[in-house]
């Protein structure tokens, strides 16, 4: 028996093993990592489970590049999701961006230009480019509204004589930065368009990424040793659509946030400084674990340690760039990591799914791998130089976008938690929210608000009335079409929630439907439901609709919405395994009068009484 083969089965296995999702894409990363070649690629290619479904994408590229395939079909697995990529002929590629009908029944499309295609050698202006570049890419917007990655430019360093250091401020490589700055400016400004930084995943490579003799010979410009980053970078990109970005980082202190153990060897004594090694390793993850935590994602410790010495770290070094407040839960103990970690996905309300692990200790990873395989885990190692790129290597907390809501999400867990000691202190549920002072505000979705309406009416699965999944051109329309499209943004004395609810009405003769309403989980419990309804019965007296109508579509976890609408008064009109349809006469309406919540609405003197 080869090396190979003992090296294999158990992770053929563990491949094959829906609870060991986690581990296996570990050490399948781990193995490729070691040896990135085209036959490892085309090895565990047929190694990995063949996958439930797949997301068809059309590669769009001025350049052969059709090897990828297996290195794209791998990576995608790898991002936790399949991809299964179509390729366009190189020659094509601006025919189909101005018919993209011709794509068929795609998921998403990635672009892949290089210089030449756009930019003839002897140009002296970017204009045309720019001016090409511009036609195409809204042409393509106007008919279609798939997912479009776009890969910025990336050329061989120029060898003319020049000043080294200016290359990428003269001649050519400035033009190139102009017609990567159209790119970049279509993405920024159009919906669900997005740049794939191939400038960055090249130079890591320098000149070994491009394949200067392929590309004279058959216009194959990547090498064969870039193709793996290519790939990577690709999937995890376009894997942003189809798979929900980690909600939480549980991180270690001793070795992980500070140098030392700090019951050894006490506050002073831990290695910690913004300018000297290896504290200022510490100091770089804890600065990256911040603005981490400002794009949305909840910070919480799981640590093996006396809480007063952990804390006292936290109140005497002026070194930490984390604050004790900084983090969501915390448990600061000698229980084991694997149960903490239950303890605060009760907590929090969140699943083990959402969460990532992060320690120093390949043990402690290993207990806690072991036993919450649907945990992503993150070993730290020992030099704190490479704690960020291990966190990142994984892909756990990628995304295309922040919302608002993303970056508020960390401060609305701590008033949460405020909120739930009001809730413990009060009498009953409506001494509770009398005391919230809850502000209500409806109105129609607009441009600034549209990323977070896709994101809510494309994520909510609990309260959510129609299951319907509209992609980002579907919103937009939907906002331009009239007074059809509302968001709900609450408040309370604790902070803001931002926007938590998405209804979409629309005129059906005599009734006025409601086409979607989905709520935010964390909403639910202050009666914003019934507020919601109470604005949909007024706008259907200013449309003059004598009825409210709603479809309810049967899904897994959406059955408290069908609860609900039974419970304040809608009548069931037809009903089978697929749907409800309901309809509701406003003097039926079965809800209580909302006197703790203040609603603000459009055109509307009150719904509250």
């Amino acid at each position: 028996m080869s090396e190979n083969t003992l090296t294999d089965d158990p992770l053929r296995s563990l491949l094959r093993d829906p609870g060991r999702k986690t581990v296996a894409r570990k050490m399948l990363r781990e193995a490729l990592d070691a040896k990135p070649t085209t036959l490892t690629y085309m090895g565990f290619k047929a190694k990995i489970p063949a996958p439930s479904a797949t997301q068809k994408i059309a590669i769009l590229s001025s350049f052969t590049i059709e090897t990828i395939a297996p290195f794209l079909e791998v990576e995608s697995f790898l991002a936790q999701w399949r991809a299964e990529p179509t390729f366009i002929q190189y020659s094509n590629w601006l025919n189909t961006l101005h018919n993209p009908a011709s794509l068929g029944e795609s998921n998403a499309v990635v672009l892949l230009l290089h210089g030449e295609a756009v930019l003839p050698w002897d140009s002296t202006s970017a204009d045309d480019a720019v001016g090409l570049l511009d036609a195409a890419i809204q042409s393509f917007r106007d008919q279609s509204s798939l997912p479009l990655f776009i890969g910025l430019i990336a050329e061989p360093p120029e060898s003319q004589a020049m000043g080294l250091g200016n290359r990428a401020y003269q001649g050519r490589g400035a033009l190139i930065q102009r017609i990567n700055q159209c790119i970049a400016g279509h993405a920024a400004r159009l919906a669900n368009v997005h740049c794939l930084d191939i400038p960055e995943w090249a130079r890591v490579h320098g000149d070994t990424w491009y394949d200067r003799t392929g590309y004279l010979a058959n216009m194959t410009l990547i090498s064969h040793r870039a193709l793996p980053a290519l790939a990577r970078g690709i999937a995890r990109n376009v894997g942003c659509l189809f798979k929900p970005r980690r909600k939480v980082l549980a991180i270690d202190l001793d070795n992980s946030l500070w140098g030392g153990v700090v019951g050894e060897d006490g506050t002073d004594g831990i290695v910690l400084s913004p300018d000297k090694w290896p504290g200022a390793g510490f100091v770089a993850f804890q600065r990256v674990l911040a603005q981490l935590r400002d794009t949305g994602i909840l910070l919480v410790i799981n640590s093996k340690n006396n809480e007063a010495d952990a804390q006292a770290v936290f109140q005497t070094r002026p070194e930490m760039a984390l604050a004790w407040d900084d983090f969501s839960a915390r448990r600061v103990n000698w229980q084991d990591k694997a149960s903490n970690l239950v303890e605060m996905s009760e907590e929090l309300g969140l699943g083990l799914d959402s969460f990532v692990f992060a320690d120093d200790s390949p043990v402690e990873c290993a207990l806690v791998q072991e036993a919450l395989p649907m945990v992503d885990v993150v070993e730290l190692g020992k030099n704190p130089a490479e704690f960020i790129d291990r966190l990142f290597a994984s892909g756990a907390f990628d995304t295309l976008a922040i919302s608002r809501e993303d970056q508020a999400r960390a401060a609305s867990y701590h008033s949460e938690n405020q909120r739930k000691s009001v809730r413990a202190r009060s009498h009953d549920l409506g001494d509770f929210l009398a005391g919230l002072d809850l502000h209500l505000e409806i109105r129609p979705i607009v441009a600034a608000s549209a990323d977070r309406a896709h994101q809510l009416l494309a994520k909510t699965n609990q309260f959510n009335l129609s299951l319907t999944r509209p992609t980002p051109d579907e919103v937009q329309a939907l906002m331009q079409d009239g007074e059809r499209l509302f968001g709900a943004t609450l408040k309370d004395r604790f902070g803001e929630y931002g926007i938590i609810a998405i209804m979409e009405l629309r005129d059906a003769t005599d009734t006025l439907d409601i086409a979607s309403l989905v709520i935010s989980c964390r909403a639910l419990g202050r009666q914003v439901e019934e507020a919601l309804i109470r604005f949909a019965i007024n706008q259907a007296e200013r449309r003059c609709c004598s009825a409210l109508g709603a479809t309810f579509r049967h899904g897994p976890r959406n059955q408290q919405v069908t609860a609900f609408l039974e419970r304040i008064g809608f009548r069931k009109i037809t009903e089978s395994s697929e749907r409800t349809d309901y309809t509701l006469n406003p003097q039926d309406l079965q809800a209580p009068l909302l006197r703790h919540i203040t609603v603000d609405a459009p055109e509307m003197e009150s719904i509250t009484s």
